[in-house]
């Protein structure tokens, strides 16, 4: 019995609504953003939290910097800078060797950093950098890792021959059964 009046309530074309979305100005976003960013983010807001008596601030907002490399990560890789993404990969370099159950990126991903950064010759390492993100469809800020991009065409194209395989065996099936049956 809700559902009708929530529908008739909310989908009305014959009563619009007439309030105004309210418009906050660039600048004024620009402050907030700044205010909340020296508050909360800034590395002085992470010192003022570590001198209190109580932990749970500083606990806090070091979480929300170990987040926000996450943030940084994706749009990082959208963007296709591997410079940036780098930089996120040497902290998560650190940061998972104190997390159980990420073996694999305890152990490959430092590898990784190191063989980009310090190990391979430049040319080498300038070559693995710029093929480690691709746009598949050619458009600025839509890139994805390499190895995402042939895991989704693979599972795409295996499915796809599992497909055709159960069907031709089926058909082969029918026919020897149907054959069988004579």
């Amino acid at each position: 019995m809700n559902a009708p009046f929530l529908w008739d309530y909310t989908f009305n074309k014959d009563d619009p609504t007439t309030e105004s979305i309210p418009v906050i100005p660039t600048e004024a976003w620009n402050q907030a953003i700044k205010k909340c960013y020296e508050a909360y983010c800034s590395p002085a807001a992470r010192r003022k939290a570590a001198q209190l008596k109580c932990p749970k601030l500083s606990n806090l907002l070091i979480r929300i910097k170990d987040f926000l490399t996450g943030v940084e990560a994706n749009r990082a890789m959208k963007a296709g800078d591997i410079g940036r993404l780098l930089r996120v990969w040497k902290m998560w370099s650190i940061m998972t060797q104190s997390l159980p159950g990420l073996t694999h990126y305890s152990a490959y991903l430092p590898r990784l950093v190191l063989l980009i950064t310090r190990i391979l010759p430049p040319s080498l390492a300038k070559l693995i950098r710029h093929t480690l993100l691709l746009s598949p469809s050619g458009r600025p800020s839509h890139f994805v890792a390499k190895d995402f991009h042939l895991e989704t065409n693979t599972i795409g194209s295996s499915s796809f021959s599992i497909t055709q395989e159960s069907a031709l065996r089926s058909k082969d099936s029918k026919t020897y059964s149907h054959q069988t049956s004579r």
